[in-house]
């Protein structure tokens, strides 16, 4: 072979490799997928806290009108054993993007699997401390006990003047953690829990725990509890000629929980968000207005979370990988929303002001001082 064909033979190699390199370099990457995100919801549709799951998912078809996203609902019954299976339902079903979770019980059986399957979750009605922060595939939108309690806290030392509080709570997660959060702010004020009690939610019957409160002479007695335990311990509190000033968090600023509870919810004090003041903003109004034309009643401030959750994930595009999904949704930043203003904190922490207010006729009149 001549050394004029064996060079041929090399340029035309090196020419073949050249092309081949500029065509894999020019050739445009595989597109991202930038459809719409894909929603898992495990929601509390019976139970005991169904009141929640129902609000939530009817705020979250609203939103979803207008966002035309996939949104697959499970429901945990309220039940952490239950709320497990339909996590895994979902994963080997629909596969979503991101997984919204409601309530503390279920949330924390949850997220062990949610790390292991890498699935982003975004936990409401949940108020334990730190949720968000403890790993890199949590999310939570709602008040913690954290961010309430030292409210609750001022409220009753500064607005009350009371110094030695009793404490009801729900012997859950959520109970436990306002327990801890209101003793730990209290005392931080120079006032003290003088005694507690706890329950469980499925109780009937609250005489035996309130007796025991009422020995112990409290200025200020604080409740932690779901509606329908709210609606018997507050008629109890009163049958038993409890003098104490009750007070509780924002469970009870639902004016269809505050009918429930009925007139012996006059006189307590409690926190509430904007939203069931006197001061919406033209987004909340317009929410409210939807939503009762399209259910044929007012909407609770669960059904507005249930609507924001949406709107906040509608923000995101589908395919973002499940290690990047909370960055990328931190970045979001703050948003209005139908609860007011959102802001997305550093660990992914979803928060809304909240203010103190008393029950006066049935309606809620925020706190002077």
């Amino acid at each position: 072979m001549s050394k004029t064909y064996k060079w041929l033979i090399v340029i035309i190699v090196i020419i073949i490799i050249i092309a081949g390199i500029w065509y894999l370099g020019a050739k445009p990457a595989t597109p991202a997928v930038t459809g719409p995100i894909k929603i898992g919801a495990i929601l509390p549709l019976t139970g005991g806290g169904s009141f929640f799951g129902v609000e939530q998912k009817q705020g979250m078809d609203l939103a979803n009108q207008e966002s035309k996203i996939k949104i697959s609902y499970e429901d945990s019954e309220t039940d952490a054993t239950k709320g497990t299976s339909a996590f895994m339902k979902l994963l080997s079903t629909d596969r979503p993007d991101v997984a919204v979770v409601s309530f503390s019980s279920v949330a924390s059986a949850i997220m062990p699997l949610a790390v292991q399957e890498k699935m982003p979750t975004l936990q409401t009605v949940v108020s334990a401390p730190n949720i968000a922060a403890k790993t890199n595939y949590s999310l939570r939108y709602f008040t913690s006990a954290p961010q309430e309690a030292p409210i609750a806290a001022n409220l009753i030392v500064s607005n009350l003047k009371d110094k030695k509080v009793a404490v009801l709570y729900e012997n859950s997660e959520y109970g436990k953690s306002y327990f801890s959060s209101l003793k730990t702010s209290l005392e931080a004020l120079g006032a003290k829990v003088v005694a507690s009690e706890n329950f469980l939610n499925t109780d009937k019957d609250f005489r035996t725990q309130i007796t025991k409160l009422k020995a112990s002479n409290p200025e200020a007695l604080y409740i932690v509890a779901m509606d329908k335990s709210l609606a018997l311990i507050f008629p109890e509190l009163k049958e038993a000629g409890v003098k104490a000033h009750l007070v509780t968090n924002w469970v009870l600023a639902n004016p269809s929980v505050i009918e429930k509870v009925g007139q012996s919810a006059n006189g307590a004090y409690l926190t509430s968000p904007s939203y069931y003041l006197d001061q919406p903003s033209e987004l909340t109004a317009n929410f409210k207005s939807q939503y009762k034309s399209v259910y044929g009643q007012d909407p609770s401030a669960y059904a507005a979370i249930g609507y924001d959750t949406v709107r906040l994930l509608a923000k995101l595009p589908a395919g973002i990988p499940a290690d990047q999904f909370k960055a990328e949704f931190i970045k979001i930043g703050s948003m209005p929303g139908a609860m007011g203003d959102l802001k997305i904190d550093q660990n992914g922490e979803i928060t809304f002001a909240l203010y103190p207010v008393q029950i006066i006729n049935q309606k809620l009149v925020p706190l002077t001082k």
